[in-house]
């Protein structure tokens, strides 16, 4: 094994799968939600078509009331009043008239100002405007909300509820979106049972669900293909036999190079293979790797919960992003915080930990974990990682990134 620094890993990992991009399709806007669009969405016309009132009020022309004052306000007859249909709204507004207008609707012919329901005096059927008003005051004008030809989602933005909203309103029904990668998920050791309680006294394969829940988190579909033996044929063989229908394949266990590890020489020993690293100089995820069999990935990950946790967000998402469309670093997410205590890391290794994030008036708090590459309990109370390089401290109070290990991680934090 020859290990190289994490910057390394990415360099030859965005080599190898810089042009690996998914196919794509059609997907109506209601089931579009979270999903990578494929395409540019462009306005087609302009939102509001025309200019509209932005307040319940009435409608008038600006230069009507530049002399308007408290001693003596600039009187406006009432010519019409706007139903809930729009009926009753006079097509056109003459010098010194006024119409009463409800937000959202067309603004008549003539007119370029509103004044507000809230501060209209009325005598009798006349509107006394008190001071002078600007020209489109409470007006959203034509195309102020959204402009013909305006891009409203680039390729490679995730479509959120608002973005949705929007090209509803523009018109359209569907979208064309990346589709969602199946990602494989072998785990190697004739330890692990799949925990249907047939084979008692072997360890329940719980970390493939680890890895699974984080897949479907980020939008990807997990296909749990099972348990493989330790030898260097029947792995291959294992992978052989579950890879095709795959975008991706992660193998959990054997990683490393001590007695029984055997992935990576599995991995290179199929046909148009190749191993783009194996060994990371990062603790504790040094026995990580990154090979391709054809034109899948294969993500190559320690068999201990904490460290493939540390091996998946590091070098499985990116290839994932990329995939799909967007920058290898648009995820995970990365929050800057404040340190709880001193960290100094004294390891000859970059050095990955576990923290918990706290919120405070100054912002958050991050405390570390107690180290170790196996602790789920350590892991379930985590809210993200972060890194140090050999020899680095950081004082108490000191800022530190923080990466996420998921979206929703800040709201156990923000909790009262």
């Amino acid at each position: 094994m020859t290990y190289v620094s994490y910057r390394e890993a990415r360099r030859r990992v965005e080599t190898a799968f810089s042009k690996l991009h998914l196919t794509t399709e059609k997907v109506p806007l209601d089931s579009a939600l979270g999903r990578i669009s494929s395409e540019n969405v462009v306005s087609g016309r302009n939102i509001p078509s025309a200019h509209v009132s932005a307040m319940d009020g009435y409608a008038l022309r600006s230069k009507d009331t530049s002399r308007g004052s408290a001693a003596a306000p600039t009187r406006l007859k009432v010519v019409g009043k706007a139903n809930p249909d729009r009926s009753g709204l006079p097509a056109a507004v003459k010098g010194r008239e006024t119409c009463y207008i409800q937000t959202g609707d067309p603004l008549p012919q003539g007119v370029d100002a509103v004044v507000r329901v809230e501060q209209a005096v009325l005598d009798g059927f006349e509107l006394l405007v008190k001071k002078p008003l600007k020209q489109w005051k409470n007006v959203m004008k034509r195309g102020e909300d959204v402009h013909l030809g305006q891009m409203i989602v680039k390729k490679g933005g995730r479509l959120g509820p608002a973005a949705l909203a929007l090209m509803l309103a523009l018109g359209r029904k569907d979208v064309e979106v990346y589709r969602l990668p199946r990602v494989g998920i072998l785990s190697v050791g004739s330890e692990l049972t799949t925990g249907d309680g047939s084979d008692e006294g072997k360890k329940v394969n719980n970390y493939a669900h680890l890895l699974a829940g984080f897949l479907r988190e980020l939008g990807a579909e997990p296909v749990l293909v099972g348990v493989s033996g330790d030898s260097t044929d029947v792995i291959a063989g294992s992978i052989s036999s579950n890879i095709e229908g795959l975008d991706m394949l992660l193998t959990t266990g054997r990683s490393s190079v001590g007695l029984g590890d055997s992935v990576a020489g599995a991995v290179a020993s199929l046909p148009d293979s190749e191993l783009i690293f194996h060994g990371i100089k990062m603790l504790p995820v040094r026995p990580t790797g990154v090979a391709r069999v054809g034109r899948i990935p294969v993500c190559i990950l320690p068999g201990h919960a904490v460290s493939a946790t540390f091996s998946f967000f590091l070098v499985c998402v990116p290839i994932l992003n990329l995939m799909t469309g967007i920058r290898s670093d648009a995820r995970p997410h990365t929050i800057m915080s404040m340190s709880a205590q001193p960290i100094t890391n004294s390891r000859p290794f970059t050095s990955v930990y576990l923290v918990r994030l706290t919120s405070s008036k100054k912002g958050f708090l991050a405390t570390t974990m107690p180290w170790g590459s196996n602790s789920l309990a350590s892991l379930s109370a985590a809210e993200g990682f972060v890194m140090l390089p050999p020899g680095a401290s950081i004082r108490k109070g000191g800022e530190i990134g923080v990466t996420l290990l998921g979206d929703s991680e800040l709201t156990s934090t923000l909790q009262v």
